[in-house]
């Protein structure tokens, strides 16, 4: 502090020296100085400020630049509004100086020397000197100051500069005591914020005293999570008196870069006759993703069995390969997305399995005894109305068919005429209608009979009869029986 006393005293004694000295004559009271206040006592971490009144005495306008010594002085920094201020003849401006006392200021007063000097009559805009002599003067102001609490955070620090997600720093508080004697407790409270100002972790550390004139650290190491978004996170760092009141704070702003990592994986499981391929894409950084490509590459004639759960965005063949290529439009981080197709014969299997059976029943079908009942109305002597039922049996395969027995039922509605224009049945009465029967030895390949008989209702009949199915049960050449069956036989009355 006596140092800084001497240099001003000093500075104040080779500014007039200067002024005495130089080859112009000095002004004496062309300008002059006033403060309001004078003397300030600033608190540590506030600011005072000092209105400095700049009076021009002489008879024209003049330019006056304002400076100040020292600039700062442990733990005091000083800044103007304005370093020059311009002034008509026989007028004043102003000047605002403000003295701002850090965290960890000590306490002392010391006499701050403010100097003004005529900036028109020093030299021209080329540098020249004018005529006529130097124009200043100066003043001081005394700055008294105080701590509001013995103890402060000196510094916070970080072992590296910004860290990539994933990673950790470790944050560094240091606690000053600028005072003689030893401090009482005190709670010091670490707080990390992210970006949108959400708490993520709070370090709470209690220092029993921090010796006079001495400075406590205090570490801690957080680690960011592996999407943590990029950008400035805050370290907020409170200390705390034992009442819990904040006696000195910080924040400070510390940067985690950007990283953008797509991974991706395939996993195949092999099913009967097919295989699922499920291929997961995800976002292992911290930036959304978006645009993000899927291709798979599968031969061309797969592509008959190529079945996705999800259709793809691009189909394309280049040679005997088939590419196919989903597009997905955003992934977050820490997001996964699955893509899932299937390479499948099955399907194709079912196909075949299908088309055979069709095959086979529409072969059984036209390489059987086939039975067509039908009916023609006609009307007889005397009136009486009567229906001519036929029975067409014909044998479509290529092989003899023995042992042949048709059979055909009227319901009791009915009966049978007993006049017969081809064959004689064999008739038989039952407890529901009536049945008929034919038999044969064999039918020769393509063969075919016709069988007919008359029937007549047994009451007079308005509307419809239905009349039963009938039958031809035979043997084939495999010495197996079989049988065939007509459609039932709607016949309008």
């Amino acid at each position: 502090m006596r140092k800084m006393l001497f240099l001003s005293i000093f500075f104040v004694f080779v500014t007039s020296f200067a002024v005495l000295t130089s080859t112009g004559v000095l002004a004496v009271g062309e300008i002059s100085l006033s403060f309001d206040p004078s003397e300030i006592i600033v608190a540590s971490g506030d600011v005072k400020d000092v209105t400095v009144t700049v009076t021009n005495n002489q008879d024209k306008a003049d330019i006056l630049s304002v400076s100040i010594f020292p600039t700062s002085l442990q733990g005091v920094t000083t800044s103007f509004d304005t370093d020059r201020v311009s002034v008509n003849s026989h007028s004043s401006g102003k000047v605002k100086i403000s003295f701002s006392a850090g965290e960890c200021v000590e306490e002392f007063s010391h006499l701050f020397t403010v100097g003004a000097q005529s900036l028109a009559s020093s030299s021209t805009q080329t540098g020249e000197t004018l005529e006529g002599g130097l124009v200043q003067t100066s003043g001081t102001v005394k700055v008294t100051t105080e701590r509001t609490f013995q103890v402060c955070i000196a510094d916070v620090k970080f072992d590296k500069d910004f860290v990539q997600p994933g990673q950790a720093t470790t944050v560094t508080v240091s606690i000053t005591n600028p005072a003689e004697s030893n401090s009482l407790p005190v709670t010091l409270v670490t707080t990390v914020k992210s970006i949108t100002g959400e708490n993520l972790q709070t370090f709470t550390d209690r220092i029993e005293t921090v010796q006079g004139r001495g400075t406590s650290q205090i570490s801690h190491q957080y680690t960011f999570n592996q999407f943590s978004a990029s950008g400035f996170y805050t370290f907020q760092v409170l200390l705390k008196d034992d009442l819990g009141k904040t006696v000195s704070e910080k924040s400070i702003r510390y940067r985690v870069g950007s990283v953008e990592k797509i991974s991706q994986t395939k996993d195949v499981v092999y099913g009967f006759l097919s295989q699922k391929i499920i291929i997961k894409v995800r976002n292992d950084g911290n930036e959304p993703v978006n645009n993000v490509l899927v291709k798979e590459i599968v031969p061309a004639f797969m592509k008959l069995f190529f079945f996705p759960k999800d259709p793809p965005t691009a189909e394309s063949t280049v040679g005997s390969q088939t590419i196919y290529t989903w597009l997905i439009p955003t992934i977050l981080p820490g997001e996964e997305k699955q893509i899932t197709y299937e390479l499948s014969i099955w399907y194709t299997v079912l196909v075949i399995i299908g088309i055979i059976l069709l095959v086979l029943i529409a072969f059984r079908y036209a390489f059987t005894i086939r039975i067509v009942k039908s009916y023609k109305k006609f009307v007889a002597v005397a009136g009486a109305k009567e229906i001519q039922v036929q029975l067409e049996v014909r044998n479509r395969t290529r092989h003899v068919m023995k042992d042949v027995l048709v059979r055909d039922y009227l319901p009791a509605s009915a009966q049978v005429v007993e006049k017969f224009g081809t064959l004689r049945p064999i008739v038989k009465k039952t407890l529901g209608g009536t049945e008929l029967s034919w038999k044969f030895d064999a039918l020769k390949q393509r063969e075919e009979r016709v069988i007919t008989y008359n029937i007549k209702p047994v009451m007079e009949i308005v509307g419809e009869i239905r009349l039963p199915k009938a039958n031809v049960r035979y043997m084939d050449h495999n010495r197996e029986y079989r049988k065939s069956v007509s459609k039932h036989l709607i016949v309008t009355v």
